[in-house]
């Protein structure tokens, strides 16, 4: 509301509020290099400038707002597990390797997890010794049970065989009637042994000694499995650099305590050729092109200049990613983002680093703009 006092309050705020846009936008068109001159700017006329940084327009080209990145932007790291922060072994800045460790955090319970699971693995490995030990004498245990019946067969036959001959004997040598019945006891233990011999033969043949092993084997698998998971979580109370790059940010100390739900502890810019990656309002968006040269000042033209090449144009046009709240930059207006390729050791040039960048208009804008030839 404070604003909106200032504009529309009186005529001498609004005088002011013009001054004081009038005088910024001629500071800025007078520090681009080979920008328009008093005369240009006269004849186009100030309202043919559009007010935002990006898409300033001088002759036949664009400029347009950026800033120093690489390909596929910089990277925030977090480390994947919870824990107490034991080691920093980098700085700010400094050059690592693909799997260098940049933040370790403590592992004890990690490890004791580790040894455990280790132990289930030798443990499930024994059970499958067994198990291929127990198919291995499986055929031997059948043949001992066909044995076993064999002779309960003999037994019973000698038993049946001595009950009847006392039986017979009974009415004429007058047996004992105590032996003829021992006798007879002793033919029905037969029989009910041979019954017990024969459902251990079937159950043994119809048995499979190697679904013991699959199941040995199977426990042994998931033993591993749970190794391998309690590794991981070790590793993953180490912070590696993904690939060979440069620790930007630390921000995180030793001492603290990390979870993995936190915001990024370190920002690394992975190693790789430096872009301007910069953003073109849409209404210019037809002057830009593939392939086309353009000139990379710092932000504030302070003489220092960089060749590039476009590229590619995005085919997608969308709000600004990066809102810089800058003054007379608008951030609503939708614009065309462009990669511009840099020198392959481009100078005093850093990541994040806020440049403009001047696009040449491609050919066809010239000859759309150029006047038609006169005939002979």
């Amino acid at each position: 509301m404070a604003t909106w006092k200032i504009i529309t309050g009186s005529a001498s705020a609004l005088l002011g509020v013009a001054i004081l846009v009038a005088a910024s936008m001629s500071e800025f068109r007078q520090g681009i290099p080979g920008g328009p001159q008093p005369a240009l700017a006269a004849s186009v006329g100030a309202s043919s400038l559009p007010v935002a940084y990006s898409g300033i327009m001088k002759e036949n080209a664009v400029v347009a707002t950026g800033s120093i990145d690489v390909e596929g932007g910089t990277v925030p790291l977090t480390p994947r597990a919870s824990g107490m922060v034991t080691l920093i072994p980098v700085q700010e800045g400094a050059s690592v390797k693909k799997g260098d460790a940049i933040v370790v955090l403590d592992s004890t319970l990690a490890k004791l997890h580790v040894e455990q699971a280790e132990a289930a693995v030798k443990d499930s490995g024994i059970q499958v010794l067994r198990s291929k030990e127990g198919a291995q004498n499986h055929k031997h245990k059948i043949e001992q049970l066909r044995q076993s019946v064999l002779a309960a067969e003999s037994r019973l036959q000698s038993a049946e065989r001595q009950t009847n001959k006392l039986e017979a004997l009974r009415p004429k040598q007058g047996v004992a009637e105590e032996t003829f019945l021992s006798a007879k006891d002793q033919l029905i233990e037969l029989q009910a042994m041979l019954r017990i011999s024969k459902e251990q033969l079937a159950e043994a043949e119809a048995a499979d000694p190697q679904l013991l092993v699959r199941s040995a084997e199977a426990s042994e698998s998931a033993a591993l499995a749970k190794l391998s998971i309690a590794k991981e979580e070790l590793t993953n109370h180490t912070l590696t650099a993904p690939s060979d790059g440069r620790v930007l940010r630390i921000q995180v100390g030793v001492g603290q305590i990390l979870s993995a739900t936190m915001a990024p502890t370190i920002w690394f810019c992975p190693d790789k050729p430096f872009i301007v990656r910069c953003e073109v309002d849409q209404e210019f968006a037809d002057r830009i092109a593939e392939g086309a040269s353009v000139v990379i000042h710092n932000e504030n033209f302070d003489g220092k200049e960089w060749d590039g090449q476009v590229r590619r144009c995005s085919t997608w046009v969308a709000p600004r990613r990066t809102i810089w709240n800058k003054v007379f930059e608008v951030s609503d207006v939708p614009t065309v983002e462009c990669i511009v390729d840099l020198p392959k050791d481009p100078q005093m040039l850093r990541i994040g680093q806020r440049v403009r960048v001047t696009f040449q208009a491609p050919p066809a804008a010239h000859a759309a703009t150029s006047p038609p030839a006169k005939s002979s």
